[in-house]
């Protein structure tokens, strides 16, 4: 094995294991784990309420690290598993360079979703605060976000009656 690094530094001219254009890179935790996803499971768990189970929804390529990293935070949907058809809409829609938001949100919401992991993009991060969802933290190139309570709703709707009450 070390007669191959040698050969290797000798041919290229570069130790694959230092320097900017390093191949391979030290793991930077135990489970040999992307740091993204080490580190949206994190924000998830520091920002759950006790009590409160995290049912998410990420890009495909976070799933199974996430589910390695702290299996407590539920995934509406692994990697290649077989799912309902409304959850295939989901993931579906999270596939999309361009997905619709609206859309996408309401029917996260319909399966108690909680927590949504989406690629950082201004617009898009804009659309999903409009649409009940409080960012939490940017991690790399994702966006993490979690869901307003329903008591949240619930004054939006109290204050939407009062405002629209009419008067005789």
């Amino acid at each position: 094995c070390a007669s191959l690094l040698m050969a290797l530094i000798i041919v290229t001219g570069k130790n694959p294991y230092v320097g900017g254009q390093a191949i391979y890179q030290k793991s930077v935790n135990m489970q040999k784990l992307p740091a993204d996803a080490c580190q949206i499971s994190n924000l998830i768990a520091d920002t759950r309420a006790e009590g409160e189970t995290a049912l998410a929804v990420m890009p495909e390529d976070l799933v199974g690290y996430v589910r390695q990293y702290d299996a407590s935070i539920r995934l509406l949907y692994g990697r290649r598993s077989k799912s309902e058809k409304p959850v295939r809409k989901i993931r579906r829609q999270m596939r999309k360079e361009q997905p619709k938001i609206k859309k996408l949100i309401r029917r996260i919401r319909q399966q108690g979703v909680n927590y949504l992991v989406f690629l950082a993009d201004e617009q898009q991060d804009a659309k999903i605060q409009r649409n009940g969802f409080e960012k939490i933290g940017k991690v790399g190139g994702y966006s993490v976000y979690k869901g307003k309570s329903m008591e949240f709703y619930m004054k939006r709707i109290s204050i939407w009656k009062t405002e629209n009450v009419i008067k005789d």
